[in-house]
């Protein structure tokens, strides 16, 4: 969708997603910091007198964003703004609404909207609109088949002295999920620890959205990013049963382990 220009002097982006289930489920989803963190990254809210005032997002290790909650109308829609983002940053004005259809389940949509007359904040908008379609994938899985479960998330990443598509390559095959389509079963090899399931996205080149059965039923999104000539790494899951907090405090360590291990690994053919 191109960059909206609207009459308030304010240029933003649109992305929407239809998903299972009624709008009270879908706001718990979305305006929740459980909820968020199910299939997002973990999320936060600060509340005063019960109302909502803040949201706290942890994209990783230096990467925080806070958001002043602006309105908040459940189950329909809230709004916030962000200015954490650089001195000479505009105010990112964001919402998030849930409108139900006719025939059952809802549309998700986030507005994000800034008021500025420089245009390489074009790209931000547009990286932001890029960023959903895998998010919202996570969030059509987790309501659809993970719905009223409790959950839980980890998420963790490592730089690679590798490019991005030697680094995936690495990920990709200790997974067992490099060369295979969406809907192929797949299951881990090599020194990973125990994941199976099924891959749900395999859209872009460098990246899964994995629909797990094992440790447990749950999601796993796994990518890998360019920095420079080295690249990063990332694996996020959410488990959905009554044990997911404890299964992953025990595994924590293990896949913290194995992913350094991966990215350390020496290069074929290289010194060792």
């Amino acid at each position: 969708m191109p960059i909206i220009e609207r009459a308030s002097g304010e240029r933003g982006v649109s992305v929407e997603v239809r998903v299972s289930g009624t709008p009270a489920e879908v706001w718990d989803a979305i305006a929740t910091g459980p909820g968020i963190s199910s299939w997002f990254v973990d999320t936060d809210f600060e509340s005063v007198d019960g109302m909502p005032r803040r949201m706290r997002n942890d994209f990783g290790p230096g990467m925080q964003s806070v958001s002043e909650i602006t309105s908040w109308d459940p189950p329909r829609a809230f709004t916030s703004n962000s200015a954490d983002l650089g001195a000479d940053a505009p105010l990112v004005h964001t919402k998030w609404s849930v409108e139900p259809s006719a025939d059952g389940g809802c549309t998700v949509r986030v507005d994000h909207a800034v008021r500025t007359d420089r245009r390489d904040w074009d790209a931000h908008l547009a990286a932001w609109e890029g960023g959903w379609p895998a998010f919202f994938h996570l969030l059509q899985l987790r309501l659809e088949h993970f719905r009223g479960l409790p959950s839980a998330s980890c998420q963790f990443s490592a730089v690679a002295e590798l490019d991005a598509e030697h680094a995936w390559a690495r990920l990709a095959s200790d997974l067992g999920v490099e060369g295979i389509a969406e809907g192929d079963a797949f299951r881990a090899a090599g020194e990973a620890p125990p994941l199976a399931g099924c891959v749900a996205r395999a859209s872009e080149a460098r990246e899964r959205v994995l629909l797990l059965e094992t440790p447990t039923p749950g999601l796993a999104h796994v990518f890998a990013m360019p920095t420079g000539a080295r690249s990063s790494l990332w694996l996020r899951l959410n488990l959905f049963d009554p044990q997911a907090a404890e299964r992953l405090e025990h595994e924590r360590a293990a896949w913290r382990d194995w992913l350094e291990r991966t990215v350390s690994a020496p290069t074929p053919g290289s010194p060792s």
